[in-house]
């Protein structure tokens, strides 16, 4: 005979779920951070593409008043008039012209118009002036038409530049295989037993 309190009260089936959240340990990994979302419910707000097209001037890089806008586009156009966000430009308008600034010189060269020494940035060097007598300008003075007794103005120059230390990196792993000498990445590597 069937219990008849018992029938409003059954007990639902046990389901074991695959992704349920007791069966994974807890990550301490940003465990109490939440990102905050700026994204706009709007969907006809203005995207990077119709920004970038629009706004283009004819040379096709954009105009000087986009010049201090973020790249970022993370940043939401509320908070763009906040102090930290200017200091934020500001920090990545100095990093930019510190990175523009930077220069690699000649050591042991000086220009022989303007007599600088060390030659900052390129060095041109003349290849008809006899040996000995090579003649080196800097990059301001190589189009002042300079004279001297065995150099004049239809020599040919030469640009020498030398590579900037951020994209010239050596990996002595990668670029030495002597004779004798071990290494791991040699295929012919065998570790002494």
């Amino acid at each position: 005979m069937p219990n008849v309190g018992n029938l409003g009260i059954k007990k639902q089936g046990h389901r074991h779920h695959k992704y349920h959240k007791f069966y994974y340990q807890p990550s301490t990994f940003l465990q109490s951070h939440q990102p905050p979302v700026y994204m706009s419910d709007d969907d006809e707000s203005q995207s990077f593409h119709s920004f970038g097209r629009d706004n283009e001037d004819s040379q096709g890089s954009m105009p000087e008043e986009y010049e201090y806008i973020s790249d970022d586009e993370s940043i939401p156009v509320e908070l763009r008039d906040s102090e930290d966000y200017e200091e934020l430009m500001k920090l990545k308008r100095l990093r930019k012209q510190k990175l523009q600034t930077l220069q690699c010189f000649h050591e042991g060269f000086k220009c022989d118009k303007c007599e600088v020494e060390p030659i900052p940035d390129t060095r041109w060097h003349c290849l008809d002036c006899p040996i000995g007598e090579e003649v080196d300008f800097c990059e301001d003075c190589v189009d002042s038409n300079f004279e001297t007794g065995k150099h004049n103005s239809s020599h040919r120059l030469k640009p020498i530049r030398l590579p900037s230390k951020d994209t010239c990196v050596k990996d002595r792993d990668y670029m030495t295989f002597m004779p004798g000498d071990y290494n791991y990445l040699d295929p012919n590597y065998m570790p002494a037993t």
